[in-house]
């Protein structure tokens, strides 16, 4: 595949040179196959050179907003796609593209807004697809019964279209109406039988109606679709315990454990919908507690118990488990960087100050655990330390927002204002959305007697802050 995307490249690199081919569409097209081969960077220049030629067509817009929203760039995307519908009103893959990037953004109104221009131009599976968008919206305005609605409608459009079922199952799942969630599922995975992620919610549907034999089948299905799925590995630990295999449950417990070693539990994300199935960590709370039962000794149990209680914010239990996976496995980083992330919540400083230095010890240049020592020397009264401490990491990786976010922070508790400000702008040239750096260059620009500046910067926050947190609308 990848030798078939760089002859693609080299005939349109000499169709372009050698005029034998319209510039601006030789242009669009390697800019297409260069983000096809995640070559995002590349080929935003490669539409910016199309757009220079010909900046009256829509299509180079198109293709540039596609690249920004793979690159979560998701304010430029929007203004790609406003100015593509806005030089051809009736580009339906515009409005859709609209419409998707203000639900990412947090913005279901303005959605809508969009979805409803897209349906009507649109026609069979672009209709449906709108459609789609528009359930998504709907859902994030807690409006679930007019999204299974929307549901409905696209799939009557495109029967054959999959991403509505799964959708309907997800929003059937949320409102307890399980029979009918599963029956949403079925049909999601007999029209799009290899997506992992609706054989997982099949099978937790089926294990909590007590059908375990199939929701076992079901995350066997999952864990053959994605091998590195460590939540279907658990389900099936959890479904073979209670038919009865502890043996069996066992090693599939290892496999869940053998992937899952990060702080962040789960990657999983239903749109917009994680935190109203909390009643799943308690589920996989369980899990893990058998699995403790079944192997004592093993210290990937004892970690996989502490980052559950750390997700549902059982702090004390939670560190009892990361104690003794750290007994169990004294070298493991990850054990003692979690271990530090939860004595910060429980105030216990000095302490996670010792377990954070502990990781660097493990692993020095790993970035998360020294920016984490940097907060934890600004929080004791050492912003100096801090200080030294970012410049260091801003040193090793330039690009790197944790060391920008220590300095700044640091160089705060000094009040050293015009040097916050400098080093949030630096932040926001890295990554325009980030919230923590308007919010300090709001409190730099107040300090400052900048007031003005400092009230448009908060709004500017504030409006970052609506898109990073959907569940603001619900």
């Amino acid at each position: 595949m990848k030798k078939l995307y760089e002859d693609a490249l080299s005939s349109y690199e000499k169709g372009i040179s050698m005029r034998s081919d319209d510039p601006y569409e030789a242009l669009c097209r390697k800019g297409t196959v260069l983000a096809q081969s995640e070559r995002y960077e590349e080929a935003l220049v490669a539409f910016a050179q199309a757009i220079a030629l010909r900046s009256d067509n829509s299509k180079a817009y198109h293709g540039k907003a596609i690249v920004l929203g793979m690159l979560a760039r998701c304010e430029e995307a929007l203004t790609c796609y406003e100015e593509a519908t806005r030089l051809k009103s009736d580009d339906v893959l515009g409005w859709q593209g609209q419409g998707i990037t203000q639900v990412k953004l947090g913005r279901p109104e303005e959605a809508l807004k969009a979805f409803a221009a897209a349906i009507k131009l649109g026609c069979g599976l672009d209709e449906a697809k709108a459609w789609h968008g528009a359930g998504l919206a709907l859902e994030q305005l807690s409006k679930y019964e007019v999204a299974l609605k929307a549901y409905d409608e696209a799939i009557r459009l495109a029967p054959s279209y999959g991403a509505p079922r799964y959708q309907k199952g997800v929003v059937l799942e949320v409102l307890g109406r399980l029979d009918d969630a599963l029956v949403a599922y079925e049909e999601a995975v007999t029209v799009m039988p290899d997506n992992p992620e609706a054989w997982y919610d099949m099978a937790f549907v089926l294990s909590k109606i007590d059908r375990h034999e199939e929701a076992l089948r079901a995350y066997e299905e999952a864990t053959r679709l994605k091998s590195d799925d460590a939540l279907a590995w658990q389900g099936q630990g959890i479904t073979l315990v209670k038919l009865g295999r502890p043996e069996e449950a066992l090693r599939t417990y290892r496999e869940a454990f053998r992937r899952m070693r990060t702080y962040v539990m789960y990657p999983r994300q239903k749109f917009f919908l994680r935190s109203k199935l909390m009643r799943r960590h308690e589920d996989e709370l369980m899990a893990c507690r058998q699995a403790v039962r079944l192997m004592p000794d093993d210290p990937e149990a004892w970690f996989y118990v502490a980052a559950i209680l750390h997700e549902l914010e059982r702090w004390e239990e939670a560190l009892i488990s990361y104690e003794e996976a750290i007994r169990l496995m004294p070298d493991d980083l990850q054990t003692w960087f979690n271990k530090a992330v939860l004595l910060e919540r429980l105030d216990r400083y000095d302490e996670a100050l010792a377990s954070v230095e502990e990781a660097i010890r493990l692993k020095s240049d790993h970035l998360l655990a020294l920016a984490h020592k940097v907060w934890l020397l600004v929080k004791i009264g050492r912003p100096e330390e801090a200080l030294k401490l970012s410049e260091e990491i801003i040193r090793q990786k330039p690009d790197a927002l944790t060391g920008w976010h220590g300095r700044c922070i640091a160089l705060e508790k000094l009040g050293r204002y015009e040097e916050v400000l400098m080093a949030c702008e630096e932040i926001i040239r890295l990554n325009p959305d980030n919230v923590l750096a308007w919010w300090h260059k709001r409190i730099a620009l107040e300090k400052l007697g900048r007031y003005e500046e400092a009230l448009r910067t908060y709004n500017e926050y504030a409006t970052k802050l609506k898109a990073d947190d959907p569940s603001s609308h619900q």
